[in-house]
């Protein structure tokens, strides 16, 4: 769960990657939001898309919500009681990971309103990590005027994204730019670049059903028989991230107190 960002030229590829990413990430459990002003809603079935038709007000509202819910979560995390570690495990195993992805984000500058492209910016760089809330940036270049016109945050740019450059080839009957499937990487705070093969993608990526669960006719009807079980086994799974049930007694009280009370009770099930 990372901060990262998609640049080149047009042709280069940027967008398809972008959809193979939100495939993953979607894979992944995370709830994927798209902000996209170019794309219509159904080439983004299965995961949230906002800004069709150029709604570039509709991506305002979002961000400005997207902003409310990271001081929200802290001061959820506040009020818990739990760890750093502790609470982030409570996120994930609740579905919480929210990944936004900003296609178009060059256009971005000239048409939200006031600062709330640079406020996003700044706090999806700085505050979103603890919270689970990573964005991803699709832009041409990697200035901050094709990144929401993030003013004054280049050395923030550099420390915090995982950035990714595709870099075009240019076809011998058109000459126009398309994509060589090579790309070049940089880690968040390091100057070099590193050459890197990009996953071959035979298709854009349109339809995000099969990972989302949002296609009802995928879901398969649940098999009486097993009914009884399968919730338990789903308990188990979460738990085992955060307790080996062959550990001690110590261990089972590092738990947070609610995993202690459900580990209390599964402790007199048979899970075999």
């Amino acid at each position: 769960v990372s901060q990262s960002r998609y640049l080149g030229g047009v042709g280069a590829g940027k967008s398809w990657t972008a959809r193979y990413i939100a495939m993953q990430k979607a894979r992944a459990g995370h709830q994927v939001v798209i902000l996209d002003p170019h794309a219509a809603s159904h080439e983004w079935k299965g995961v949230r898309h906002v800004g069709a038709g150029m709604d570039y007000k509709a991506i305002a509202r979002y961000l400005d919500g997207y902003l409310r819910e990271i001081t929200d979560r802290y001061q959820e995390f506040h009020r818990s009681g739990l760890s750093e570690e502790e609470w982030q495990q409570s996120l994930r195993q609740q579905g919480r990971i929210i990944s936004v992805v900003c296609e178009e984000m060059t256009n971005w500058a000239d048409r939200l309103p006031g600062s709330i492209g640079s406020d996003f910016f700044k706090s999806a760089m700085s505050d979103s990590r603890k919270v689970l809330m990573p964005p991803t940036f699709v832009a041409h270049d990697r200035t901050l005027s094709c990144l929401g016109d993030a003013r004054g945050l280049a050395r923030l740019r550099d420390s915090s994204l995982l950035e990714l450059e595709l870099i075009p080839a240019i076809h011998p009957t058109t000459r126009k730019p398309v994509s060589s499937g090579k790309g070049r990487l940089k880690l968040p705070g390091h100057p070099e670049w590193l050459g890197v093969e990009l996953p071959k993608i035979a298709q854009k990526i349109t339809d995000f059903t099969q990972w989302t669960g949002s296609n009802q006719s995928t879901i398969t009807a649940p098999n009486p028989a097993q009914q009884t079980t399968q919730p338990q086994m789903d308990i188990r799974q979460r738990l085992e991230f955060c307790f080996d049930s062959s550990g001690s007694t110590q261990q089972a009280e590092t738990l947070p107190a609610h995993l202690q009370k459900i580990l209390e009770y599964t402790s007199y099930r048979d899970w075999e």
